[in-house]
């Protein structure tokens, strides 16, 4: 399976009350974390930062190999598979072995990339795994999948980024598919962060 480049939400510096009050985003949690993309093939799992550089680290990190385990058995049946997400491994020692993931770029071997965000990664949010934490509480699992606001984002930017993890949100335009992406930092128009400072 070829790698793809994950695309880079754009930071919002002007107008951004433009996209706090649009009704044609939904937000989501923006943790502090690497992003990483999941390949899942021939019953292995491989772990990749958003500049194509393989995540390694098994034999002195007894969690990453648990999480490969873990993703293994949550998406056996969806090779080969590609999943976006961050990876919390490295920035906090109480976040170690843990991932978050949003987005579904290939499920069993098609890419579901012309697909609208909802309706792309649906099969996430159907497994009924936990969502990420926003009110300080520990991260009790491994694998978790956001939070999602539909409105009051800039009440609930304030609140969430009282959380020392939470970097701010992200905010995604419903109908907004998954470009296929085969060049770093490709900055994509349809999601937007707003971040702490």
């Amino acid at each position: 399976m070829n790698y793809l480049y994950p695309v880079q939400p754009n930071r919002i510096y002007e107008d951004a009350d433009h996209f706090l009050k649009s009704k044609e985003y939904i937000a989501e949690p923006k943790k502090d974390g690497w992003r990483c993309l999941v390949h899942g093939e021939n019953d292995t799992i491989t772990l990749y930062t958003r500049h194509k550089t393989l995540v390694k680290g098994e034999s002195s990190e007894p969690q990453l190999l648990s999480l490969k385990q873990k993703l293994l058995s949550l998406f056996k049946d969806w090779q080969p598979f590609m999943i976006d997400g961050e990876l919390l491994q490295w920035r906090s020692p109480k976040e170690k072995g843990k991932i978050y993931l949003f987005d579904i770029i290939i499920k069993n071997g098609h890419k579901r990339g012309s697909m609208q965000l909802e309706s792309r990664r649906q099969p996430l949010f159907d497994m009924d795994l936990p969502h990420i934490p926003t009110d300080g509480c520990p991260l009790l699992g491994t694998v978790f999948i956001p939070k999602v606001y539909t409105h009051d984002f800039l009440d609930t930017y304030r609140e969430i980024i009282k959380q020392p993890s939470i970097e701010g949100i992200v905010l995604k335009k419903i109908d907004s598919q998954y470009p296929v992406v085969l060049k770093e930092n490709f900055k994509f128009p349809f999601w937007v962060k707003l971040r702490k400072g």
